[in-house]
């Protein structure tokens, strides 16, 4: 550990994982659970999953995880040991990544354990039973986003491309709206308040965060472009699934495996830094080209029909665990 903060939350780490078997061990006494027909999974891959490891030297447990973000990335969690993280995936059946880039980076890591280590997308529900819905006229142009408000969700950068685009098209208006809060919202709502052209109308709906409200507003509202800017992505974004099972085409940063959902044919795949230039330059083609953008709109929520159905992949996940235990 480079540092106290890292000793002590890596300390932190190892004495949680001991605490948890110990809570692990009366949980199965009490509800007479037999290792030889019980398999564990848990959501996250962090210290409850180490604690199951650390039973197996005295119980043949049947564990399986899963792998995301924060529970992914080693310079997202600098105190994370190398060793017990092998030491636990090699106690484990199976590892389902949420994305084939977290696949891939975790197989970099932990090659001896890459038999073992599987993608399995999350996806979102399906709330929808109707096509698309057609896009608004050509000088109107809305946008949403939904995110914590953060330095590695990088709202800031969607406010700065849309205004960019505003003030190069001041013959338009547009309409950015934004549902969540964190520790990014005053200095966001500061920059909006003192820089805001007259043709860009901006929400920030700090106080409606759920996802009942999420799709409440892809329902009642037209939306033209979901965006999405994050720093970094373990798996699949939620929000992105969500966005294109309403039709609506996606603007985002190539960051993590975001690649593994939009492109060309469901949005606008930027680069993972975008410029003012680089997000002019793509949407412009689309502005003024409403066949073209509904073309898009068919195609979101087709992919996400087809690849990101939530029902559909718990379905295929739960016939496929089922096969595990011995």
């Amino acid at each position: 550990y480079s540092n106290i903060n890292q000793l002590a939350s890596g300390l932190s780490f190892n004495i949680n994982a001991v605490c948890f078997a110990g809570c692990i061990k009366r949980l199965m006494k009490r509800h007479a659970l037999r290792p030889d027909n019980t398999l564990f999974y848990t959501f996250w891959f962090d210290h409850i999953t180490s604690a199951l490891a650390l039973l197996c030297d005295k119980l043949p447990l049947n564990i399986i995880t899963r792998v995301h973000g924060v529970d992914l990335y080693d310079f997202r969690v600098t105190y994370r040991s190398a060793k017990l993280r092998d030491f636990t995936m090699s106690r484990l059946l199976k590892v389902y990544c949420a994305s084939d880039t977290a696949r891939r980076y975790l197989i970099e890591r932990h090659p001896s354990h890459s038999a073992k280590t599987v993608m399995s997308h999350l996806g979102s529900p399906a709330l929808l039973t109707d096509l698309p819905t057609p896009a608004g006229n050509g000088n109107d142009i809305t946008f949403f986003s939904c995110s914590r408000i953060a330095a590695e969700k990088r709202v800031h950068l969607n406010y700065r491309l849309i205004r960019a685009l505003a003030i190069s098209r001041p013959d338009m208006n547009f309409r950015w709206t934004h549902i969540g809060t964190g520790d990014k919202l005053a200095s966001l709502i500061n920059e909006i308040t003192h820089q805001c052209p007259a043709n860009l109308s901006v929400t920030i709906e700090s106080d409606r965060i759920d996802n009942e409200n999420v799709h409440q507003f892809y329902h009642d509202n037209r939306v033209d472009w979901f965006m999405l800017m994050s720093e970094t992505e373990g798996g699949v974004p939620v929000s992105i699934c969500e966005a294109m099972s309403h039709g609506v085409p996606v603007i985002a940063a190539s960051s993590g495996a975001i690649p593994e959902i939009v492109d060309s044919s469901t949005g606008l795949l930027l680069s993972h830094d975008p410029d003012d230039n680089e997000f002019l330059t793509a949407i412009n083609r689309f502005i003024g080209g409403r066949e073209t953008a509904g073309t898009l709109r068919v195609n979101a929520r087709e992919r996400w029909r087809n690849s990101f159905n939530s029902q559909q992949l718990r379905d295929s996940f739960a016939s496929e665990i089922s096969q595990l235990l011995p």
